[in-house]
Order: structure tokens, then C-alpha cells, then sequence
């Protein structure tokens, strides 16, 4: 807060001609300036700001009053409602005060982006549910994304193959060779206030606690591998109209239930005929039925791991 002695209203010798307006990212830059009529007084110009209404001033700077104008850095810290004055000490003792009418506001608040739950394994693409929310009311410009392996250091960014929406995000990882990662997200508003950034924030401490405290990081696993299935006939043969059986082997180490059984049509096309929603560790016989009439039959199982 600024002290001073008691300043009377300028009259129109000096006025401001640009001042701060709308919504000002915190710890930027603003610029006051102002108009002498006449001939120039020799002194010197105060600019101050008020963020209540102008109970308080807190000064943003000094220069020559001829220069006109003043850039200071505004604080990093969000507030509503602000103004500035202009408080001009004159060579011979007096003070003279302008206001400006227009207000602005200061956003300090990087935007927030929570995870939902996700897939512990995927193939190719991965969904999110996200939450992103923006105190200081800037808006959300973008999220960025950037990809590691699992434990490693460098983070790689990936936000070219990103699409997000308020709810969602999905991200194309075709091009990503399997084995365990780790995401982060980063969120931006529209003034360039940001969560942290992994590249700068990795091998300072507490760099996982900046992270954590905006997006993660999150972790998954690429599993681009199918699993294992294995079918034989059984001894028996197959008799139209009547049931028939396979001996099918899966690696339920990897696969995950259901198993799906189809049958070839006479007009050539796969139809399923069959799953089995829960299967037993020890079962590997499975029955279907020959449609009557047919010479000739052909079946086929598949089986999906967690990743699809």
C-alpha cells in the first residue's frame, strides 16, 4: 500500500490515454500511458492499482511525467475488479490525481485437469475420461501430452496425435511400441497460464509433485500381441444334425472370457453360434451343433486379451 500526501482531483492537464482492460494473465506485463495539455510540467508520475474498488493503492512504478507512459509486471496472483490511477508530483509541490474508469482483472490460475479411470492395457488407442476445469476463468486453449516409457526420464511430446473435449480424451498410440508407459497431461489457458511442464519440471525436486498436482502422471501398458489359442478336433466324428466337440487350448494367463464360437455358412460368411461368457481353468471341450444336412462344416473359436 501506498502513503501519500493529500491529493486534489487533476483537472485537464493530464489525462490517461491507455490503461489496462479485461482479463491480464498474472506476472505479465501492463502498460499505463498518459497525456500532458500544454506545455509539459516538470515532475514525476506515480501510476498506482487498486484491486478493491480503490480503498488501497499499491504502487505499479515511477517515471519522468514527460516520458508518458509506464510498464510494470503485475503480480502473480489473481484479482477481480482492478483499476489504476495516475498521481503526478509537480516541481513546484503540487500533487494531482487521475482515474481510470475501466477495470481489469488478473488471472494467476493455471487450469486443472483430472483422470478418470483408464484401461490398465490397450492396443492401439486409448480413451480418457478427463475433468478440466479453469478458476480463473480464462478458458482452456488446449491440452498438450507428452509420453515416456514407463521409469524412464525423458518425456516425449505426442499432442499432434490428441483429440480432447470437456469429457474425453483420445490418443492415438499405433505408432508406439508395446511395453509400459507413462502420460502426463498438461492444461493451458487461453493466457498462457499452465500446469507444469514434465520436460522442465523432470530432475528438479519434487518434479512428480508438480506433475501430480496438475495430471498425473498416469500409467498403461501396450499390448499389441493376441493371445494364445489352439484348436483340435476331437476323436469323434462330425455328424449332421447332431452335437460335435472341440478341444480348444487357451493361454488364460493372457486371453479373457468370452470365447466365441462361428460357423461357416453355405454362403461362404462367418456367423457366431456360440460364446461362453465364463470358462472354468480346467475346461478345454467345447460342444457346438452340425446343422442338418450339411456335407461339409467348418467352425472357428477366437478369444480377445484385455487390450482387445
Amino acid at each position: 500500500p501506498v502513503a501519500g500526501p493529500e491529493i486534489s482531483p487533476a483537472a485537464d492537464p493530464i489525462r490517461l490515454t491507455s490503461v489496462p482492460t479485461g482479463k491480464l494473465r498474472g506476472g505479465g506485463s501492463a502498460f499505463v500511458a498518459w497525456k500532458l495539455e500544454g506545455a509539459a510540467p516538470e515532475g514525476l508520475a506515480r501510476v498506482e492499482w487498486s484491486a478493491d474498488g480503490g480503498k488501497t493503492w499499491s504502487s505499479a512504478g515511477e517515471a519522468p511525467l514527460a516520458e508518458g507512459k509506464l510498464e510494470w509486471q503485475l503480480p502473480a496472483r489473481s484479482a477481480a475488479a482492478c483499476s489504476v490511477r495516475l498521481v503526478a508530483a509537480l516541481k513546484d509541490g503540487t500533487s494531482l490525481e487521475t482515474r481510470s474508469r475501466d477495470v481489469f482483472a488478473i488471472d494467476a490460475d493455471p487450469p486443472r485437469i483430472s483422470v478418470g479411470d483408464l484401461p490398465e492395457v490397450t492396443s492401439a488407442e486409448l480413451e480418457l475420461p478427463i475433468a478440466v476445469s479453469d478458476a480463473g476463468g480464462s478458458g482452456v486453449e488446449r491440452v498438450e501430452s507428452f509420453l515416456r516409457r514407463a521409469g524412464g526420464r525423458e518425456w516425449k511430446p505426442i499432442s499432434s496425435r490428441v483429440d480432447w473435449s470437456a469429457s474425453t480424451l483420445h490418443l492415438d498410440l499405433s505408432s508406439e511400441d508395446e511395453g509400459s508407459y507413462d502420460l502426463c497431461l498438461r492444461v493451458v489457458d487461453r493466457l498462457g497460464n499452465a500446469t507444469a511442464d514434465p520436460q522442465e519440471s523432470e530432475g528438479h525436486a519434487g518434479a512428480e509433485t508438480e506433475l501430480a498436482a496438475g495430471s498425473g502422471p498416469v500409467h498403461f501398458r501396450l499390448d499389441r500381441t493376441p493371445p494364445v489359442i489352439a484348436v483340435r478336433p476331437a476323436a469323434l466324428d462330425w455328424v449332421s444334425g447332431f452335437v460335435a466337440e472341440a478341444l480348444v487350448d487357451v493361454d488364460w494367463t493372457d486371453a479373457v472370457p468370452p470365447l466365441v464360437i462361428e460357423g461357416l455358412s453355405a454362403e461362404g460368411a462367418w456367423k457366431e453360434t456360440g460364446r461362453w461368457a465364463s470358462v472354468p481353468p480346467d475346461q478345454n471341450r467345447f460342444s457346438f451343433l452340425v446343422p442338418a444336412g450339411t456335407p461339409e462344416y467348418s467352425v472357428r473359436f477366437a478369444v480377445s486379451d484385455p487390450a482387445g
